[in-house]
């Protein structure tokens, strides 16, 4: 039996056992009659929107969420690494992306370094080990002992690179943040034992920001390469703790290619680390990855553990934060998230309205990045003309910082504003919508 049709027998049998007539269905998940006729009939084939919406509505436990995956053959068992995944839509301007700013890249490298300074590049255009990144400055010397502040110092450039990153294109910070990181790299060959460890870490925390630099400018390899790279620095230096977080950054990678499975087992790795930090973020990446697969109960039970967990994290010691600093609460933010997953748009949006007036103003990403899921969650709520005004004042700033995480999101949303083209709102919108998803800031 073919896949659209056994989804179709499946979502008849449950729809039968609800008692709702079509009519009933339709006027609860926002897709019209005939549509749902023809997904009934096999005539048409699911989209994950409808099926998460009628696995909420007839509470089904992710079995519609499923059957609307499943292809011709069974999926091969989802593993904890990272893996090869198809291209994203929009291949041309993800390419485009992540060539500048690996040209960015090197230009500035370059640029700092002179000829003879060469920050090493892979076959396939991603940035080779930091182990070779190692350049020797006019008159440069052995240092046997760190000027008092050295590591704090990069520190607070971190900080500041993440700032910038929060209204910049990714090709733009990702420079820097490579150069930092290759030059602490370096340095820790040429401090004392007793200060190597200090300087790996900060070196770790470099190369993490570039993983999330290089996903965003959608070099998946790239990212998943750094990420790894990051943790390889951190237990160098002897610290499992922020090892442990690279798994919940890989988690994220797993995240935005769809893959619940992945996204959970990865969390769950970096949940064991003891840093009631790490395990609240991993606990909500672990979240996510169950409202992916619908797991409604599962998703709940791991965003109370991630609220117990942050509520015991310490407080920061100066060093930039591990994960976000500019949500107020990020397990509220979380939960609005997941909730769109699980097919509840009202509720989801309902929540990220209220979460998304606490973000500060100069956190542009990430006002971009849940302001377009608010949109998208009111246009599945079928409040159109609520996800057009939401999404309009996105459109300049998405562009601004270029982010392919965030296009992802307003791709749904175009896909889901097709569907009411009809509405004025939605006809003024899509051709700027459409423009913002093949633009690049960055030529």
């Amino acid at each position: 039996m073919e896949a659209g049709q056994r989804f179709g027998d499946e979502l008849r049998r449950l729809r039968h056992a609800a008692d709702f007539s079509l009519s009933d269905l339709a006027g609860r998940v926002h897709y019209s009659k005939s549509h749902l006729s023809k997904v009934e009939n096999g005539d048409k084939a699911p989209s994950e929107a409808l099926a998460r919406q009628c696995d909420a509505v007839l509470q089904a436990g992710g079995s519609l969420l499923r059957l609307a995956r499943r292809g011709p053959a069974e999926p091969e068992p989802a593993s904890a690494q990272p893996r090869p995944v198809p291209a994203p839509a929009h291949r041309g301007a993800v390419h485009t992306r992540a060539e500048s700013a690996r040209m960015s890249v090197e230009r500035w490298t370059l640029t700092l370094t002179g000829a003879d300074g060469r920050l090493a590049v892979g076959p396939d255009g991603t940035p080779g080990e930091l182990e070779v990144n190692r350049w020797a400055l006019p008159g440069s010397h052995r240092v046997e002992r760190l000027p008092e502040g050295t590591v704090e110092t990069f520190g607070i450039m971190l900080g500041d690179l993440r700032q910038l990153g929060q209204c910049q294109p990714p090709a733009v910070v990702l420079p820097g943040v490579l150069v930092h990181a290759a030059t602490l790299r370096s340095l820790a060959d040429r401090v004392t034992p007793a200060e190597r460890p200090a300087v790996l870490v900060m070196a770790s925390r470099f190369a993490e920001y570039a993983g999330w630099c290089l996903q965003e400018a959608g070099d998946e390899h790239g990212a998943l390469t750094w990420t790894a790279r990051a943790a390889s620095l951190a237990l160098g230096a002897g610290d499992g703790q922020f090892a442990a977080y690279t798994d919940v950054r890989r988690a994220l990678v797993a995240l935005y290619r769809h893959d619940a499975a992945q996204t959970i087992a990865l969390a769950r790795r970096g949940a064991r680390a003891a840093d009631h930090r790490i395990r609240g973020l991993a606990e909500q990446r672990e979240a996510q990855g169950h409202a992916l697969g619908g797991d409604e109960d599962a998703c709940r039970r791991a965003l109370d553990l991630a609220a117990e967990h942050l509520s015991r994290a310490a407080a920061p010691d100066g060093t930039p934060v591990v994960g976000t600093s500019t949500l107020a609460d990020p397990v509220a933010m979380v939960r609005g998230w997941c909730l769109y997953d699980l097919g509840r748009p009202a509720a989801a949006a309902e929540t990220l309205e209220r979460e998304l007036g606490k973000v500060p103003p100069g956190a542009l990403r990430t006002r971009v990045r849940f302001g377009a899921r608010l949109s998208l969650a009111y246009a599945d709520a079928d409040e159109v003309e609520q996800a057009c005004a939401t999404a309009e004042p996105l459109l300049e700033p998405a562009v601004h910082v270029d982010s392919c995480t965030v296009r992802a999101d307003l791709d749904r949303l175009s896909r889901a504003l097709r569907r009411r083209h009809q509405q004025a709102a939605v006809r003024e919108l899509l051709p700027r919508l459409h423009a913002v998803l093949h633009t690049s800031s960055i030529s």
